[in-house]
């Protein structure tokens, strides 16, 4: 029988403990979702860059912990899940992809107009055509 067994990375645990989703503490602490997937499940080891956006944003999580897995989670710290706290990870999660929404609105609304252009160039090359078959 070959069972596989997950394997809990700090990163993991961390994402669980603030209670957000492997995507959500991606977008929120500005990292590519693909590329955090593998530091996520311990495919790769997490770089120092990523562990100074994460202390950014969580400035009470303990970097040592976080890349060695040894020592505690947080730093002194009240509580890490006080309603103000996920609210404003929530809020800035929120935002972000608001952002990302009217990017891609943006993006959407640039190509209807390069087919509309293109549809009227179209319409114009018809119309001038059925005039030379019908002179």
């Amino acid at each position: 029988m070959n069972v596989e067994i997950e394997k809990l990375t700090p990163l993991k645990i961390l994402v669980a403990k603030l209670g957000m989703t492997q995507t959500s503490f991606a977008v929120f602490v500005g990292a590519k979702k693909n590329t955090f997937h593998n530091y996520y499940h311990g495919q790769r080891k997490i770089p120092a860059e990523l562990v100074n956006q994460i202390c950014e944003k969580f400035p009470n999580v303990n970097a040592g912990w976080l890349i060695t897995g040894e020592g505690e989670m947080f730093k002194d710290m009240p509580n890490p899940e006080t309603p103000q706290s996920e609210t404003a990870q929530e809020n800035a999660v929120l935002r972000d992809e608001i952002a990302e929404l009217k990017k891609e609105i943006l993006k959407m609304t640039e190509d209807c107009r390069k087919r509309e252009t293109i549809e009227t160039k179209l319409l114009d090359i018809i119309e001038n055509l059925s005039k030379k078959v019908t002179a």
